[in-house]
């Protein structure tokens, strides 16, 4: 047998060009069981376990940066941007740390050296998409005149509406599934698209393109995630609060564990 001759891939490669055939390596998102969104939550406190200090300690930087830019007029918009690129950083340490690799708390800012200006886009398209979502609801509210009944809800506060009335509008009810499934459709398209574009290298579209399919396939674990989530955030607030010292950093690992099952 002759040895091996870079010329022959490419005469493969220039082959394959001329016979426009494409290799497509888009990951393709699995499907699992509802019970999956307890399991990812597993994952990441054990993600969590093996570095514990670490991951406190980057969590609390992540929500000083995020505040700090929120505080600040105008420039909170920059926080909905650098979001990503920052959860990028996260998902890179959390991918380290599964493979039994070493990971620091300045790996946050691994997004700003690695696929910086698709995760950016990512920051960009999802604060639009926000944008127009608020947008299509002040149209609705206000072509609906629902502004004076919301108003009364806020003021009253909702328990308190529903009892005095014999049942919500039907109106407002309908405006808060809008509301909720709108939120839900705009939040797919995000979940997942950090981690597709910081470990995969995807482009932004593409990468929320199949963050909205993986969402959407999964939905049943989504909702399970997302019910034992409340119920952990209600235990964390009962101790002073001091239980968000591990839930922030469990919120933010989660979606890694979430990845992992989906994708890997």
């Amino acid at each position: 047998m002759r040895p091996y001759d870079t010329r022959d891939f490419q005469s493969v490669e220039q082959t394959m060009q001329q016979s426009d055939v494409v290799i497509d390596t888009t990951p393709e998102p699995r499907r699992v069981d509802a019970l999956g969104g307890w399991k990812w939550i597993v994952d990441a406190f054990a993600l969590y376990r093996r570095g514990w200090l670490q991951w406190t300690a980057m969590s609390g930087l992540f929500c000083v940066l995020l505040m700090a830019l929120s505080v600040l007029p105008l420039v909170s918009m920059a926080a909905t941007i650098l979001t990503p690129v920052l959860v990028a950083g996260m998902m890179e340490a959390a991918d380290r740390c599964r493979r039994g690799e070493p990971f620091a708390v300045m790996d946050l800012f691994n997004g700003f050296r690695h696929n910086t200006r698709e995760l950016v886009l990512v920051g960009v398209f999802y604060l639009l998409a926000w944008l127009v979502f608020v947008m299509l609801l002040v149209v609705i509210i206000t072509a609906f005149g629902l502004a004076p009944q919301l108003a009364a809800l806020s003021e009253a506060g909702l328990a308190a509406k529903a009892a005095q009335a014999e049942s919500v509008p039907r109106e407002l009810m309908l405006f808060g599934l809008f509301g909720f499934f709108g939120g839900l459709l705009v939040s797919s398209i995000y979940l997942f698209a950090p981690a597709l574009v910081m470990l995969r290298g995807m482009r932004a579209i593409e990468a929320m393109k199949l963050s909205y399919v993986a969402f959407w396939r999964n939905f049943l674990p989504v909702l399970v995630f997302s019910v034992v989530f409340i119920a952990l955030t209600i235990i964390a607030s009962i101790p002073a609060l001091l239980g968000f010292i591990v839930l922030i950093p469990l919120a933010l690992l989660t979606p890694y564990a979430a990845y992992v099952g989906i994708f890997e």
